[in-house]
């Protein structure tokens, strides 16, 4: 073999390398972004004081109901899903989406309100 092949055989077989490396190393290739942490669950602490900046101007100070119906003792006339859908959707008198991306945390919290 001549010169001029073995440098060419060498150059190409250099770049086969280089490029195999490349390929497997994954340069070149996009990263992903990493995903946004979930948001973090409210306490409950926040969740009362969501109520209470939200609710008791329709359902009282107290809860126990003025222009809007009592909210202690929903368990006994809705399950959580419902709550969770009247918080979304609204029904009668109360507005939908009161308390954005929360609905969860205020539905479990009104449940535990008893006489």
């Amino acid at each position: 073999m001549d010169k001029t092949v073995r440098a060419l055989v060498g150059i190409l077989a250099g770049g086969l390398v280089i490029g195999l490396g490349l390929a497997f190393s994954g340069a070149g290739v996009p990263k992903e972004e990493p995903q946004e942490a979930a948001a973090q669950a409210p306490s409950a602490e926040e969740v009362q004081s969501m109520v209470q900046s939200t609710c008791v101007a329709c359902h009282g100070a107290d809860l126990n109901g003025s222009a809007g119906p009592n909210l202690h003792n929903l368990d006994q006339k809705y399950s959580k899903e419902e709550i969770v859908d009247i918080l979304v959707n609204g029904k009668g008198g109360m507005p939908k989406g009161t308390v954005p991306g929360n609905e969860e945390y205020v539905a479990d919290y009104l449940l535990t309100l008893k006489q």
